[in-house]
């Protein structure tokens, strides 16, 4: 599976169904409209293996811009703090790069780690179909 926009760049966000850090971390995206892929460990506890070989950290979200981990939802706070427009413009080089190489940044493949083949809550939907 390719980010929206087919082969460029992605940005992945490791996340959990209850995390208030996760929903600010995708809120933030969406405000600089940024689409990003969304790897929910809820529907996919398999996948938080992925996350910590990646990031060496447990706790979610876990934000990667291609295969370079950025960090979590307060490394974006307070980058977004410290220089606004740099961060911008950083993710926007990011997404003219190839997609991620690497199959642990990339959507779980339909009803891989679940026993529910109709849950694809770890994909967020394109962000026009968010936005209504």
């Amino acid at each position: 599976v390719t980010s929206p926009r087919g082969a460029m760049g992605r940005i992945t966000i490791f996340t959990s169904a209850s995390c208030g850090h996760c929903r600010r971390a995708k809120a933030t995206l969406e405000s600089r409209g940024f689409e990003y892929s969304e790897v929910s460990l809820s529907a996919h506890p398999a996948r938080r293996e992925d996350m910590t070989a990646l990031a060496s950290r447990v706790t979610v979200p876990q934000i990667f811009l291609n295969e370079t981990h950025f960090g979590g939802n307060d490394d974006l706070e307070r980058r977004l703090r410290e220089d606004p427009d740099l961060f911008d413009e950083e993710v926007r080089r990011a997404l003219t790069m190839p997609d991620p190489k690497d199959a642990r940044l990339r959507a779980c493949a339909f009803g891989e780690g679940s026993d529910d083949d109709d849950d694809l809550s770890f994909l967020s939907p394109p962000r026009e179909a968010r936005l209504g």
